[in-house]
C-alpha cells in the first residue's frame, strides 16, 4: 500500500507548535558487563495538538519511551522535549496526564471524587466547574457518586481518562488504556476517546498493541522494530475526523491496518528474547 498523505486536521487542531521531540533517543539497561540496548536512535518530531500512535511487538521499548517522555526514565543518550520543556519541568508543573490499562482508581471515592484528586496531589483548590464539565464529557453524568465498583470497565477507563485531563495538561500519555476490555467495549471507548481528544487541545502519545486501534485513532502510527527498538515506518493515517465506527469495515481502513501489519511482521525476523516493554 502506498503510504497515505497527511490527514486532514480537525477544526483548531492545525499542529502550529512544537509537541513532542524526541532526538537521537537511546535507552541501554543495566552494567557493564550485562547490557541490555532497549532503544537506539529514536528521533520524532509531532506538533502540538496531535495524536500519535506508537506501535511495535513485546519488548521493543513502547512503554520505556512512554516512561521518558513522562520524566520517569531518563534516556542514556539523546534528549526528549515536550513542547519545548523538558519532561521533567512538564511534570513538576503537573502539566502531564497519563492513563494506563489499569484505571488504578481510589475504590472509595466516587467518580466525582476520583476526578478530582490531581487537585489535592498538585496542592491547588478544586475547580469544580472543571470536573463537572469532564464529567459531561466522559459521558458519565449521572454516575458523579457512584463508587468504582459500581461502574464497568469502559466506565473506570472514562473515569480515568477524565483524571488525567482535569489539571488541563499540554501532553496526555496513554499506555494501553482498552487494552483489558471485551472487544466491543474497546471500540465504544475508541470513538469515545476521539470525541473527548476532538474537543481538548492536548498533544497525545498512545501506546498500543492493536494495529485497528491505532490507525483509527490517531493522526500518525510510529512502528517500532524489536529491541533495540527502532522507527522503521512513520504513517500518516489518511483519514479525516470524525471517524465512525463505518470506518472499520472501509477497503481503505483495512489497506492502512493490511500495510501496517506487513511493515510490523516483517520487522520481526530477527526477533530475540523479550526486554523491557
Amino acid at each position: 500500500m502506498k503510504v497515505a498523505t497527511p490527514k486532514v486536521l480537525p477544526e483548531g487542531r492545525s499542529p502550529v507548535g512544537a509537541g513532542l521531540s524526541l532526538s537521537g533517543v537511546t535507552k541501554t539497561f543495566g552494567h557493564r558487563h550485562e547490557r541490555v540496548e532497549a532503544l537506539r536512535s529514536l528521533s520524532l518530531e509531532t506538533g502540538e495538538g496531535s495524536f500519535v500512535a506508537l506501535l511495535g511487538p513485546s519488548g521493543c521499548g513502547k512503554s520505556t519511551v512512554l516512561r521518558m517522555i513522562a520524566g520517569l526514565e531518563n534516556p542514556t543518550s539523546g534528549r526528549i522535549s515536550v513542547h519545548g520543556d523538558s519532561p521533567l519541568a512538564v511534570r513538576g508543573r503537573h502539566q502531564m496526564g497519563v492513563a494506563f490499562q489499569d484505571p488504578a482508581l481510589l475504590p472509595w471515592r466516587s467518580v466525582e471524587s476520583n476526578i478530582r484528586l490531581p487537585f489535592e496531589v498538585a496542592g491547588r483548590p478544586a475547580d469544580d466547574a472543571l470536573v463537572d464539565g469532564l464529567i459531561d464529557l466522559v459521558g458519565l453524568r449521572g454516575f458523579e457518586k457512584a463508587r468504582p465498583g459500581q461502574l464497568s470497565g469502559g466506565m473506570r477507563q472514562r473515569v480515568a481518562i477524565a483524571r488525567a485531563l482535569v489539571l488541563e495538561p499540554v501532553l496526555l500519555l496513554l499506555d494501553e488504556p482498552f487494552g483489558a476490555l471485551d472487544e466491543m467495549t474497546r471500540q465504544r471507548m475508541n470513538v469515545e476517546l476521539q470525541r473527548i481528544w476532538m474537543k481538548q487541545a492536548t498533544t497525545t502519545l498512545l501506546v498500543t498493541h492493536s494495529i485497528s486501534e491505532a490507525v483509527f485513532l490517531a493522526d500518525r502510527v510510529v512502528v517500532l522494530s524489536p529491541r533495540p527498538g527502532r522507527i522503521v515506518e512513520d504513517f500518516h493515517v489518511p483519514f479525516g475526523r470524525p471517524r465512525g465506527v463505518e470506518l472499520l469495515s472501509s477497503l481503505d481502513f483495512h489497506q492502512a491496518c493490511d500495510h501496517l501489519s506487513t511493515v510490523l511482521f516483517s520487522s520481526i525476523g530477527g526477533l530475540g528474547e523479550n526486554g523491557p516493554g
